[in-house]
């Protein structure tokens, strides 16, 4: 079969073959982080965009995976982080407490809570030197350092970007795209300077909004024109990406289909426990993060919502969790790993390889576009 071609500006923007990214879907305590090193790479050789998700990872880290990733691909690929919440929220070293103190002075009805967890589910305590430089602004900026000196030229921030952010990339020659769930950030991320926009809808796992995506991505094309925007939220297949083109968009940003992948950092047992999902086997909750964020059903979130406490702002919420989760993955309990899922889960029968996911999708929409409309569809 002769090879297919689908092309939209975004391809010549960023060098590459089909309009497809993977979701930079990072790693967390107790949240593997499906976009590794091999799913980063094995999308961008399939003619995608591979991007490796950073969140939490420390400098060293970071750059030993971006030379891993050039090991496997002389192609475009892109690095995905979360940019610092306000300084004000962040518990810091500056002062005689640790953030673990600080949280277990101020909150003691919700450490107490996870503390009933820890002991019901036989999950061991963390140590009190459990300590994190996650959220902290010194660590998003050394982590920008890093991809901009190993000289990625695409760079993806999750939850959006500060100017100075921005501008630092653009500096160094790199572009940039931030992810909104409202027509709202849209406009303020366009106006700071990004180069890409994502239009996450309701529908998709991590970190989403409230608006659909059948509603937000038109809004979001017309908000920012004629800035290139990517669909992302429900979209698994073929029939997604032609949706995505047809509402404006220039390609797609794909997070849990490639979660389902030979290549994902996902364990077998998390890959095959997506293939038995429906669409209704996601929740969004404010649990894990202080922001809404769609997983699989977790029993803890189920406590914790059923307890009626109320969320911390974000990044505090996360870091309430952060030794607890931590220790659940040390100590292998994969029953209660986290796995930040989409509504699309339920469209996923099979594991594939990343190969296979853009193939099979630029196939399927390619063929759609192709065929002729039913013959009881009457158009003049």
């Amino acid at each position: 079969m002769a090879k297919r071609v689908l092309k939209t500006r975004l391809c010549d923007m960023l060098g590459i073959e089909y309009p497809i990214l993977n979701a930079g879907m990072g790693k967390s305590p107790g949240i593997i982080g499906a976009a590794g090193v091999n799913l980063t790479a094995a999308v961008s050789n399939a003619g995608g965009l591979g991007v490796l998700g950073a969140t939490n990872l420390e400098p060293d880290e970071l750059r030993t995976k971006i030379k891993e990733v050039r090991k496997l691909t002389n192609k475009p690929f892109g690095v995905d982080t979360i940019a610092p919440a306000p300084k004000s929220l962040v518990p810091t070293g500056d002062t005689s407490e640790g953030i673990a103190d600080k949280i277990a002075k101020d909150y003691p009805e919700q450490v107490a809570l996870i503390g009933k967890l820890r002991k019901e589910f036989g999950i061991p305590t963390p140590d009190r030197e459990e300590e994190t430089n996650a959220f902290q602004p010194s660590l998003t900026q050394a982590q920008l350092d890093v991809i901009l000196q190993e000289k990625v030229g695409i760079v993806a921030f999750g939850l959006g970007a500060s100017k100075e952010l921005i501008d630092q990339c653009h500096h160094a020659g790199a572009k940039v795209i931030c992810l909104v769930g409202n027509a709202k950030n849209a406009v303020r991320q366009a106006e700071i300077g990004a180069d890409i926009i994502i239009a996450q809808g309701y529908e998709g796992g991590g970190h989403t909004g409230r608006v659909g995506s059948l509603v937000l991505l038109p809004l979001v094309v017309d908000a920012v024109k004629p800035l290139p925007v990517l669909a992302a939220g429900g979209i698994a297949d073929g029939r997604g990406l032609l949706a995505a083109l047809a509402f404006g968009a220039v390609g797609v940003w794909v997070g849990t289909r490639f979660e389902a992948t030979k290549e994902s950092d996902n364990t077998d047992g998390q890959r095959q426990n997506i293939l038995g999902m429906t669409e209704e086997d996601t929740i969004v909750t404010r649990v894990w993060s202080g922001k809404t964020c769609r997983g699989i059903r977790h029993p803890f979130a189920e406590a914790w919502e059923k307890s009626g406490l109320p969320y911390l702002k974000m990044p505090l919420q996360s870091l309430l969790w952060w030794g607890t989760m931590k220790k659940i993955e040390e100590t292998g309990r994969e029953d209660l790993m986290r796995t930040s899922c989409g509504q699309a889960v339920g469209l996923i029968k099979e594991i594939k390889s990343a190969k296979q996911v853009v193939d099979d999708m630029v196939e399927e929409a390619v063929t759609i576009l192709k065929k002729k409309f039913p013959s009881e569809l009457k158009i003049a």
